[in-house]
């Protein structure tokens, strides 16, 4: 039995000396941890260690803990010199939002091209915000998928919580939002508060309907499903609406271009020259309405900031311009220039030397949004 017990030993040593010699040839730093030293004193059992031609052995008990702050600080020691990964600067952020179990991981995964999120049918699958980095042709694309948003009232728990706070702060750092809406379920009131989430935080916004193989089983047809929307919420007409299945993968190779066109909308600069021409077509298509006995006179209009569109008219008045005519304004600026996804903010400020209204001006300036209808 001795002699069995010598033979193994013997053989455990030659192959740890095998396995030394193929770690030396990599040229790599090299540490010798001996493990099961669980009292003071048994190191010298260790000695054969030292013929390994390794730095000064480390002996360790895992079990209690000995030594293994000695074994960290020996490894912390030999790593290379930190280097800060190349900063990411993608051209476009996209983030999935919406209600829980309406598809967002799995049109995450297809437009990925592999299974990235994890997919259940039970909702609430997803508790963190998950970044893809994606490329679609030059440009650089990071994807973000986000817990599902349910009704502040419904929101369960601690963990729950979080998950819905950190998909809204997604929101705020993304450019475009793909709105996943169940389309057997319609438009639903939370899906109207996430969309108006989006608009509030000056974000480009795509409507994805997904689901609609299983909402074709059900009778349901785009035209009166186009209508409905746009009937019960009219101020989403400015984001592109998708139908998709994530089972099937229809529609889904148009979520992405989509998501692009509505970025770079969102960061257009346009000339001065440009926008005055539009103006200038759009007084002469409508005439500027009168506010309080005054004319509005439009006089000129620049723009004055992007990621949305910004863009000052200097006129008479600045106060109490009707909505219909603001939305007026931003239908022919949209067509104008293909700002589709994105919102437009307008602002009204006094023209130097004009004639005021019947009321005196208020200071600053006024940001107009046009109204839902």
């Amino acid at each position: 039995m001795l002699a069995r017990l010598k033979q193994a030993n013997r053989l455990a040593h030659e192959r740890i000396e095998e396995a030394v010699a193929l770690l030396r040839k990599t040229g790599r730093p090299m540490l010798v941890a001996a493990n099961k030293v669980d009292r003071p004193g048994q190191e010298s059992a260790g000695a054969e260690f030292y013929a390994l031609g390794a730095d000064r052995p480390l002996f360790i008990s895992a079990a209690h803990g000995l030594g293994v702050d000695e074994l960290l600080d020996a490894i912390v020691e030999r790593l290379p010199a930190a280097q800060a990964p190349p900063a990411a600067h993608p051209d476009l952020r996209v983030a999935l939002i919406g209600r829980p179990n309406v598809g967002k991981s799995s049109l995450l995964n297809r437009m990925a091209g592999f299974a990235r999120a994890i997919v259940h049918e039970e909702p609430g699958t997803t508790r963190d915000t998950l970044d893809v980095p994606l490329k679609l042709g030059e440009r650089e694309l990071i994807l973000i998928d986000t817990a599902g948003i349910r009704r502040p009232t419904r929101v369960k728990g601690e963990l729950e919580h979080h998950a819905v706070a950190r998909a809204i702060d997604t929101i705020r750092r993304a450019d475009v939002l793909l709105l996943v809406i169940d389309a057997t379920e319609g438009v639903t009131d939370q899906d109207a508060r996430l969309a108006r989430l989006v608009e509030s935080n000056d974000r480009a916004l795509v409507v994805v309907v997904n689901k609609w193989d299983a909402a074709a089983t059900l009778k349901r047809r785009v035209p009166a499903f186009v209508r409905d929307l746009n009937q019960r919420y009219p101020f989403l007409d400015f984001a592109r609406l998708l139908f998709t299945s994530a089972l099937t993968g229809d529609g889904v190779d148009r979520i992405l271009p989509a998501a692009l066109e509505a970025g770079d909308a969102f960061r257009s600069t346009l000339q001065t020259s440009q926008l005055n021409r539009i103006l200038a077509q759009a007084t002469a298509a409508m005439d500027p309405p009168i506010v309080d006995r005054h004319r509005l006179n439009l006089m000129y209009v620049t723009q004055v900031g992007s990621s949305p569109p910004r863009f000052r008219f200097f006129c008479n008045l600045e106060r109490d311009i009707p909505a219909h005519y603001i939305r007026f304004l931003e239908g022919r600026f949209r067509a104008a220039f293909e700002l589709r996804g994105t919102p437009i903010r307008f602002e009204f400020r006094k023209a130097p030397g004009s004639r005021a209204g019947s009321r005196p001006a208020t200071p600053g300036r006024v940001t107009a949004r046009a109204p839902a209808r």
